[in-house]
C-alpha cells in the first residue's frame, strides 16, 4: 500500500505539510501598471452654420403699400362706376336702395375703423378685378360698389394681415348685418375662385398701376 495520500491527483507523504486555503500564496503576481487615460482631445470647432433666412412666401407682397393707396382705389372705382353708366346685371352684392355715401367716404371710413393694413386695399382691388375677369356680366355699379369692397377688404384682411376683427366689428362698420356680411363673403370666395392668393408680381401690378394711374390723372 502506498505510503501516502493522493489528494487531487497528487500524492503527499506524511512529513509533507500542507498548505492553509486560507493561506496566501507564495507566487508573487507580477504588478501590473495601470494604464493612464487619454487626455481628452479638444472639440473640434465647426464654423458656424449661416442662420437660415426666413423665405417669403409666395403670397406675401413684397413691399409695404403707400399709404395714399386707398384713396386711389376709392378714385378708380368710381371711374369704373362712370365708365360702366347704368348699373348692369343686378347681382348678390346690390344694395336694396341707393346708398347715400361716397365712394371716397366710404373708403375713408373702412380705413379709419377697419384697423385693415393699406397692403390690404391692393388685395382687395385683386380680388375685385378677378371676380370682374370671370364673370363677364359683373360691372361695378352705385348699387354693389360699397358691398364689394368691403366684402374684398375682409377676405383680404383674414388672408394678407397677421391679426384681424371678426366679421361682427366688420359688418358693424360697413353698415350692413352680420349675416349678409358672412353670405356676401362666401359668394365672393366662390367668384374668385377660392383664389386669394396674390403673388409679388401681381401686388406690384396693381400697386404701382394705380398710383401712377391716379397720379396722372391728378396732373392733367
Amino acid at each position: 500500500m502506498a505510503r501516502g495520500r493522493r489528494i487531487q491527483n497528487r500524492t503527499f507523504s506524511p512529513g509533507d505539510k500542507v498548505a492553509d486555503c486560507d493561506a496566501q500564496t507564495s507566487l508573487s503576481v507580477p504588478e501590473k501598471k495601470l494604464e493612464q487615460p487619454e487626455a481628452p482631445e479638444a472639440p473640434v470647432e465647426l464654423p458656424e452654420a449661416p442662420k437660415p433666412q426666413p423665405s417669403q412666401p409666395e403670397g406675401c407682397c413684397p413691399t409695404k403699400a403707400d399709404p395714399k393707396f386707398p384713396a386711389a382705389l376709392a378714385e378708380l372705382l368710381q371711374r369704373w362706376i362712370v365708365m360702366h353708366g347704368a348699373d348692369g346685371k343686378v347681382s348678390s352684392f346690390d344694395s336694396p336702395v341707393p346708398v347715400n355715401v361716397s365712394v371716397s367716404d366710404y373708403v375713408n371710413t373702412l380705413c379709419s375703423q377697419m384697423r385693415c393694413s393699406p397692403e390690404t386695399y391692393v388685395f382687395a382691388l385683386v380680388y375685385i378685378d378677378r371676380l370682374i375677369q370671370r364673370s363677364s356680366s359683373f360691372v361695378v355699379s352705385k348699387r354693389n360698389v360699397h358691398r364689394l369692397l368691403l366684402t374684398a377688404v375682409v377676405l383680404a384682411a383674414k388672408f394678407q394681415d397677421d391679426f384681424y376683427c371678426n366679421n361682427k366689428h366688420y359688418s358693424m362698420v360697413g353698415g350692413i348685418s352680420l349675416l349678409e356680411l358672412n353670405l356676401l363673403e362666401r359668394r365672393m370666395l366662390k367668384l374668385v375662385g377660392y383664389r386669394l392668393q396674390v403673388t409679388p408680381v401681381e401686388y406690384e401690378l396693381y400697386h404701382t398701376t394705380v398710383l401712377r394711374a391716379c397720379a396722372g390723372a391728378a396732373r392733367s
